[in-house]
């Protein structure tokens, strides 16, 4: 299974950065043009929170950012740190896929700029409400309808938010003018 990852390490000059993984039935490997971390099965390994854990090495303690665009990440790095820990199976790479609905809920807010036609404020708040709504459909903790749910109602807000911002654009503009 191939991915990016986020790489921060004590001592500080270890390894930082965006790193190439490779998860195999040996271990985690890390790649960073010519720099290349081991991590093998059986480490010490601890999730952290989200999609971080954080890796004991002989010479160094990392912690890891799972980044897979498209994948539930914070179960991929959940399930990488029991692999890794020697205390699971190796992640399937097909089970961490983001069903359909969830891409619509998370574009939904893009909508926004797209109405109003462009903007920078429009297209902030488009875009902000978009990454939050990403964010957190990745919580699997919760149940799908829950996720579903807040995004929708993250989307609804924000067109309140742009429809009371041009309400006030509106009133300025006449009060400017008359």
């Amino acid at each position: 299974m191939s991915f990016k990852t986020i790489v921060k390490a004590t001592p500080r000059g270890y390894a930082k950065g965006q790193f190439q993984a490779e998860l195999s039935e040996t271990g985690l490997t890390l790649t960073q043009k010519q720099k290349r971390i081991e991590v093998p099965v059986g480490a010490a390994v601890s999730y952290q929170r989200e999609n971080r854990l954080a890796v004991s090495l002989p010479d160094a303690e990392l912690e890891i950012a799972v980044a897979k665009p498209g994948a539930f990440q914070n179960r991929l790095a959940r399930d990488i740190t029991q692999f890794l820990a020697g205390q699971g199976a190796m992640p399937d790479d097909g089970s961490y896929g983001m069903p359909w609905y969830f891409y619509v809920v998370c574009a939904a807010p893009l909508s926004i700029p797209i109405i109003t036609l462009g903007g920078a404020i429009p297209a902030a708040i488009g875009f902000g409400l978009a990454a939050l709504s990403y964010g957190l459909v990745q919580k699997n903790e919760w149940p799908i309808p829950m996720r579903i749910a807040i995004c929708a109602a993250i989307t609804a807000g924000g067109f309140m938010l742009l429809f009371a911002f041009l309400v006030i654009v509106t009133m300025l503009k006449q009060r400017a003018g008359g």
